[in-house]
């Protein structure tokens, strides 16, 4: 998941970049990508991330408009933007992730972490917001004899969103 809380709001069409969706790589919207030699998107990046264009994917893999078209587009690291993902290679908590901790990018997963000595910096933890989705209805019926014909109940669930101010 990708939210755009301070910068341009972006579609295939507006992204800054856009590449080839590889066959085979899952990139969820919210991973950190780059595009390889032959113009694929793919995860991560390398070991001479410095030199790579890196970007946060705004589209998941299995999304229509990537099938369609088979082009995966995404947001570059702007120095202005303040972007919103759940891709952590760790759980999104304020002891994990505090405000202002140096970012970087996983080399295989595209999921971000907490900066080690080497890493090229993505940005910056602005905050941690939590937003409820997935919510299930669900509620028990009765027979007129009294037996349950469904066990059902409301169970609201929360998703963790990591606030980055992006890098250059």
């Amino acid at each position: 998941m990708i939210n755009i809380k301070k910068g341009t709001a972006h579609s295939l069409q507006q992204s800054d970049k856009i590449g080839n969706a590889k066959a085979g790589e899952a990139v969820v919207a919210g991973m950190l990508v780059r595009i390889d030699s032959n113009g694929d998107v793919v995860k991560g990046v390398t070991s001479q991330g410095v030199a790579d264009t890196l970007g946060f994917a705004i589209n998941n893999q299995a999304d229509g408009d990537v099938l369609e078209s088979g082009k995966i587009g995404f947001i570059l690291l702007d120095g202005n933007s303040v972007i919103e993902t759940d891709q952590a290679s760790s759980a999104i908590t304020a002891g994990n992730f505090p405000v202002g901790t140096r970012l970087a990018g996983d080399l295989a997963t595209g999921q971000v972490k907490a900066w080690a000595s080497g890493d090229r910096i993505i940005g910056y933890v602005e905050g941690i917001r939590t937003l409820p989705v997935e919510a299930s209805l669900t509620q028990n019926y009765k027979d007129r004899n009294g037996n349950t014909l469904t066990n059902t109940s409301y169970q609201p669930t929360t998703k963790a969103l990591l606030g980055i101010k992006l890098a250059v």
